[in-house]
């Protein structure tokens, strides 16, 4: 069987280690698209990491990064991811990050991979299904919904005694602006 990524000339792009100074030239697979960035200091590791990163995205994600660290109006959930991506690119390894900001060392995993597949961006939102589930199911607001449409002159006590759920409920189910 002929070998096809033999036949294809070697790319290689320049990376630079966390000091800051170039190293060695990585070859970059044609096949698979990613940086192998080999590990001088131990013998055997390789480093693979998206070539669509190489030291000019690092180096604008890094500053991109540290401005959302730095502001007063990031969310905090921000900050800390940009943290843990951070201490990442510096070579931090991932139980010390994890150590140093007082979050799981699952934690530091899920963010490094985040950022090595969608950069910077894939910081700002949390996956689907993460977060607080809704304490009123979505059949009770629509019904709510519907009883106060239907009959108007129904008082929001009545509503809340009908549905056994609190005035306050009642109130925000019918005022807030996502009708779902």
């Amino acid at each position: 069987m002929l070998n096809m990524a033999a036949s294809l000339p070697d790319r290689r792009l320049p990376i630079a280690n966390p000091a800051g100074s170039r190293q060695k030239d990585a070859p970059v697979s044609s096949s698979s698209n990613r940086i192998e960035e080999h590990d001088e200091g131990r013998s055997g590791n390789v480093v693979t990491g998206p070539a669509h990163a190489p030291d000019m995205h690092r180096e604008y994600a890094r500053r991109q990064l540290q401005l959302w660290m730095r502001s007063g109006t990031t969310p905090q959930r921000v900050a800390r991811r940009s943290a843990i991506v951070l201490l990442a690119l510096d070579g931090v390894s991932s139980r010390t990050i994890a150590a140093r900001l007082g979050v799981c060392s699952r934690t530091v995993t899920r963010w490094r991979q985040r950022f090595e597949r969608d950069g910077c961006q894939g910081l700002l939102s949390d996956a689907p299904g993460r977060g607080r589930k809704p304490a009123i199911s979505k059949d009770i607001v629509a019904a709510v919904r519907s009883a106060k449409a239907a009959a108007p002159s129904i008082t929001m006590r009545e509503l809340a005694a009908v549905f056994g759920v609190g005035v306050a409920t009642v109130h925000r189910l019918l005022t807030r602006d996502d009708q779902d």
